[in-house]
């Protein structure tokens, strides 16, 4: 954690030095708002995800990302999605440093979880919700998070692959909420990733992170968490598949528990501005503690898409799920996205 902020520190100051020799900086910035709303809910789910970027001269730039969310409940919260310095060295090889409330390293959805990336309405289930108890102090642990931690990751890339590593704050396995009091440990995690781009269109890849979830106390034994993923993406002509799958292992009070989820997702151009989407995505949680029973979390959505303009686009779906504990349920849904860029 300490080495982390460290890195911070450092590369700010990089980042201050080469704005003084900078002549003219350059600022971009793109900003989306979405408004939600499934027939199970009685408001409206509303976002604001604004990306900006000050290019700031010698290979360094700032980038920052606010982000709001109206919930379903008529609740408010807010945080930093992103809040960082990018580094990026005049090399032969490409490489990159980010350093500070960065994007997750880990996991696949992270990269299309802003509203007009995402090509349905509802994110990927694991990404929000918790996994059911699974020892005696349970400290709401996830298959992955969707939140931004706080860490150093350095990247490089070839023609035909990628590769990253780094340290974070936290498990990825914990609801990422930067810059907010938590009563959480936040412990050190080694974060390691890459793929191969197999051909054209398409690249598989995974990453692994490893490190503590808890720290001992007199009571409590110290925890620590593996979590993995393997991904894949293909494209070919006006189609678009992806998917992950995730195996989180966690070693606490009661030995080890594992918890399993995945995700395959389909994306089809119909026309340059309709399009139609679907995915299903499952979870498999670690024994819960007293029942002794692993539960399930299953999801299905379909949904079509209109660009009425380059930067408004609605969609209209159907939701089913089925949580840990219930029968399945279902909801029609309907979104609106407005984008917007600009720069100097």
């Amino acid at each position: 954690m300490r080495a982390a902020i460290a890195a911070v520190l450092l590369l700010a100051s990089a980042a201050v030095a080469a704005a003084q020799q900078s002549v003219e900086p350059r600022v971009s910035a793109e900003a989306v708002a979405s408004a939600a709303m499934l027939s199970s809910n009685q408001n409206v789910s509303a976002v604001g995800d604004v990306t900006a970027t000050v290019r700031i001269g010698g290979g360094a730039t700032v980038i920052l990302r606010p982000w709001i969310w109206h919930r379903p409940d008529g609740s408010w919260t807010a945080q930093w999605y992103q809040l960082h310095v990018r580094y990026e060295p005049r090399t032969r090889t490409p490489v990159r440093i980010d350093a500070g409330v960065i994007t997750e390293p880990i996991g696949l959805n992270p990269l299309q979880f802003r509203a007009d990336l995402n090509p349905t309405i509802s994110p990927v289930p694991y990404y929000v919700i918790p996994l059911p108890p699974f020892e005696p102090r349970f400290e709401s642990l996830q298959p992955l998070t969707a939140g931004y931690p706080l860490g150093v990751v350095v990247s490089t890339s070839g023609t035909r692959w990628d590769l990253r590593g780094g340290v974070l704050d936290t498990t990825p396995a914990r609801p990422g909420v930067e810059l907010k009091a938590t009563p959480y440990s936040r412990m050190p995690q080694a974060v390691a990733g890459g793929g191969v781009t197999l051909r054209p269109g398409l690249r598989v890849g995974g990453a692994i992170a490893r490190g503590g979830y808890r720290e001992a106390s007199a009571t409590v034994p110290a925890g620590d968490a593996t979590v993995a993923n393997l991904e894949a993406e293909f494209t070919v002509d006006h189609t678009r598949l992806s998917g992950e799958w995730v195996l989180d292992r966690f070693h606490g009070s009661t030995g080890t528990a594992s918890a399993r989820s995945f995700y395959v997702q389909a994306v089809q151009s119909l026309t340059p501005r309709i399009f139609a989407a679907g995915r299903v995505a499952h979870t498999l949680t670690p024994p819960v503690i007293g029942a002794r029973v692993r539960r399930q979390w299953n999801s299905a959505e379909i949904t079509g898409g209109l660009r009425v303009t380059p930067h408004v686009t609605v969609r209209a779906g159907y939701y089913f799920q089925q949580p840990y504990v219930g029968d399945w349920s279902h909801a029609a849904e309907v979104s609106l996205v407005l984008d917007g860029r600009w720069w100097r």
